[in-house]
This record gives structure tokens, sequence and C-alpha cells, in this order.
């Protein structure tokens, strides 16, 4: 308890941590948020583009076939969060993560990433949505210092 005071965890952010955590406090994650990936796997097997519907019941799939054998699963708010709840697709022993960053954020002159946050989405939002905690994926592009600074920077703010 000591060391995790000294760390700076509130008593929430450890309770999310035990939420996303097997009992060994390993994490073993699913991710359906990736929706281009999604949408371009699914455009590839139909020919067609998918609709919103067809994307939010793919992931719903996924969660309830995947999530009973993981510690915690990662969503997007607009296909995945509340398609997947409603469903009742998430065992109750599953941590529920929410992604923060917008999916395919923009990039640098360089080509370089700079992470943003999604429309409409941002940490309270997702706390009040009842997530055990908030997925971010920290980007950084060693060669490329202005990508690497705004990303760490965009990190330290979330």
């Amino acid at each position: 308890m000591t060391r995790l005071l000294g760390l700076g965890l509130t008593p929430g952010k450890l309770r999310g941590l035990q939420r996303i955590s097997n009992p060994n406090g390993t994490l073993t994650m699913v991710a359906t948020d990736q929706n281009s990936s999604m949408i371009s796997m699914m455009k590839k097997a139909t020919g067609k583009d998918p609709t919103y519907a067809e994307v939010a019941d793919a992931k719903v799939m996924l969660s309830r076939a995947l999530s009973p054998h993981c510690s915690g699963l990662l969503v997007d708010g607009y296909y995945g969060y509340w398609s997947t709840v409603a469903a009742n697709a998430v065992p109750g022993g599953t941590g529920l993560l929410i992604r923060v960053e917008k999916s395919g954020a923009t990039k640098n002159a360089a080509g370089a990433p700079c992470g943003e946050v999604e429309p409409g989405w941002g940490v309270a939002k997702i706390k009040k949505c009842g997530a055990d905690a908030v997925k971010l994926l920290a980007q950084f592009e060693p060669g490329e210092p202005d990508s690497a600074e705004h990303n760490f920077e965009f990190t330290r703010q979330i």
C-alpha cells in the first residue's frame, strides 16, 4: 500500500487498475477500438461499406465471444461502447476501457502522428460512462522531436 501511495494513485485509480487486471495483477486486453481496421476488413469481406449497425453488431459479437477470456475490453465511444453495454456483452468481472484519442489523428509536416482527443469525448465523459479506465494510445516517433513533444504533452494533459 505504501508503494501505491508513493506512485500517487488515488483510490479510484487503484480500483480501476484492479478492475482491468487479472487476479495476479497482469493485464490481458482485447482491443475492439480500431474502427478503420474493422471497417476495412468488413468491406474487403463483403465488397461494400458496412453500415453503422453492422459495425456495432460486429463489435458486440466480438465482445461477447472474447470478453469472458480477458481482464479488460477496449472499446471506442462511437460504435462500441453503448452497443456493447446495451447488449450486456461484457461480464461484470471484465474491466471496460474507452478510447479517448481520435482515430486517425492528424500528422505534422514530417508525417509523424499528433494525438488529439476524439471529438465529443474526454476523461470526464468516459468516467461518467462507468468505464474502469481511459485508454490512450501514446504514439512516439523517435526521429521526430516535434511530434514526440506534442504527444508527451498530450499524454500529460490526459
